[in-house]
């Protein structure tokens, strides 16, 4: 591990020699890989957006007592 200073910042960055050449066929399962998690992450995304909106018109709605108070109004009207 090797260590630059730039003023008070220090910086440690490894030494890349340390660890084995990736083929080009690995970087390429790789590059998949990511594409593949970035989908499914996007179409996850997008469900949770969906659920969020069913959700805060559900809980924009009225409550059950201001439901019963409507209910007794209506009837009350009717008759």
């Amino acid at each position: 591990m090797t260590c630059k200073e730039y003023g008070k910042a220090k910086i440690y960055l490894v030494n890349q020699d340390l660890f084995p050449e990736t083929s080009p066929d690995e970087l390429n399962d790789l590059d998949d890989q990511i594409k593949e998690r970035k989908d499914t992450y996007d179409g996850l995304a997008t469900k949770v957006k969906s659920l969020q909106a069913s959700l805060k018109e559900a809980n924009g709605g009225m409550t059950n007592t201001e439901l019963e108070a409507e209910i007794a109004q209506i009837k009350k009207d009717i008759k």
